[in-house]
């Protein structure tokens, strides 16, 4: 499913990518049995790039030491755009609060 992407990255960069996909992966997985087994309510699609985020964040000890930098600086920057693009349009009417969708 990521083979195309994949194979445009770095040959430096690819491991990172690689994990970036399982992080990805795992949190719509995860995602799912909640709204499956918990009966919870569809997450936006900010919760489930925090949820990424998260897994990339606890995973990052994880990695050799000159990749570590790389993975602190691609969650940053993914942070930031998350933002920048969820945020300001308050997701169609609804206002977010932290991992929380709250309707208005």
């Amino acid at each position: 499913m990521f083979g195309s992407w994949m194979s445009g990255l770095n040959k430096n960069l690819r491991s990172l990518g690689f994990l970036g996909v399982a992080a990805t992966v795992w949190s719509l997985w995860l995602n799912r049995n909640d709204i499956v087994f918990e009966k919870e309510r569809s997450p936006s699609p900010l919760q489930v790039i925090y949820t990424t985020i998260h897994w990339l964040c606890l995973w990052v000890v994880l990695q050799k030491d000159d990749q570590r930098t790389t993975l602190v600086e691609a969650t940053q920057c993914l942070v930031r755009v998350a933002k920048a693009f969820f945020l300001p349009r308050l997701m169609d009417g609804d206002l977010v609060f932290g991992l929380t969708v709250t309707r208005t």
